[in-house]
């Protein structure tokens, strides 16, 4: 995506600035704009999003900013197992974001970085990972309190 950036901002200044033709079949200038719009659109809510996260006495709250409004809140009665792991963001979900496992084994992913997260098995069978960079902080959490539903 960065790469289709900086061609689109390289064909804004090649044809509208220096009046050289980008391409064999040039698109209009107020194409390269439309789509350096949509491109700068999609960099912002990458730059931006950013994943929040609360444990209390009801449950697990997570909330991905910009696409969750609200918090989304997981039970404590509703999770089977709670503990925090390693994960492989690329090979287990294709990447960083909302993401779905590929083999569907490992349920959905909320993450922005790094690969420690708080998996979430619960009692339907279905799993959640939330990505946390205080991974150590949550595993005393979830050692010290009554919530203790860690996997041995």
């Amino acid at each position: 995506m960065l790469f289709l950036l900086l061609l689109n901002v390289w064909a804004i200044i090649q044809q509208v600035i220096f009046n050289i033709p980008f391409g064999n079949i040039p698109a209009p200038n107020w194409v390269l704009f439309v789509a350096l719009g949509v491109l700068a659109m999609f960099w912002s809510v990458l730059l931006f999003s950013k994943l929040e996260t609360k444990i209390n006495e009801k449950g697990v709250w997570f909330r991905y900013h910009p696409f969750h409004m609200r918090y989304c809140c997981i039970e404590w009665n509703e999770i089977d197992k709670a503990y925090v792991r390693l994960y492989r963001p690329m090979k287990e979900y294709g990447g960083w974001g909302m993401r779905t496992a590929f083999n569907g084994d490992n349920g959905k992913a909320y993450n922005v970085a790094g690969n420690i997260g708080l998996q979430l098995e619960l009692k339907n069978g279905s799993k959640v990972l939330i990505g946390t960079a205080q991974g150590v902080e949550m595993r005393e959490f979830l050692q010290m309190s009554q919530f203790n539903t860690a996997k041995s």
